[in-house]
């Protein structure tokens, strides 16, 4: 397995754990358990999870495999421009880790646009390349989960479908090598 793969395999499972974090975080804190959200911890879980979305999304690309379908550019495009809002509000939060600061506010705002613009442009792009369409959806869905009921704890639904997203590249990964694995003897 190439280090590519298991580093993007080890993003997907690292975005799936901050949001998780992020949503447990919140949910104890509604749930009665004073002082359990600092909003640095948040700011950090979120930065993570995103900043680690950001990474895993070439291999969503990739097992979708829309590098070698014709209408695959659709999805390309739109990972790229989720990698840039992701990275948006990775950084934004990073920020708010260390200082709290409301000046970069509209770069979160930015990054929620161009993150779910740029996931829908990919889901469409892998459902007109025929690609497995539930890989190619999860990590929008995730997002929206997280931007619509962060407040609420919904974070842990992104991270469940980030583990989805995770197992998902895994299973692919394992299942395309093995073969070559077994023909050089080396399984």
């Amino acid at each position: 397995m190439s280090h590519s793969v298991t580093r993007h395999d080890g993003a997907a499972w690292l975005a799936a754990v901050g949001y998780l974090a992020e949503g447990g975080i919140v949910l104890a804190e509604q749930a009665g358990f004073a002082g359990t959200t600092d909003n640095r911890l948040l700011n950090l879980s979120y930065a993570v999870a995103v900043l680690a979305a950001a990474v895993a999304l070439p291999a969503v690309t990739s097992h979708i495999g829309l590098r070698r379908k014709g209408a695959g550019w659709l999805g390309i495009i739109g990972s790229w421009l989720a990698q840039a809002g992701l990275v948006a509000m990775g950084v934004e939060s990073g920020v708010a880790v260390v200082h709290e600061v409301t000046a970069l506010g509209m770069l979160f705002v930015i990054g929620i646009v161009l993150s779910v613009a740029g996931l829908l442009v990919l889901a469409i792009g892998g459902a007109i390349a025929g690609a497995p369409r539930w890989l190619a959806v999860l990590p929008l869905l995730a997002v929206l989960a997280a931007a619509a009921g962060g407040d609420f704890g919904a974070s842990i639904v992104s991270g469940a479908l980030w583990v989805g997203v995770a197992w998902l590249i895994r299973s692919r990964t394992a299942t395309a090598t093995a073969p070559l694995l077994d023909a050089a003897g080396t399984s």
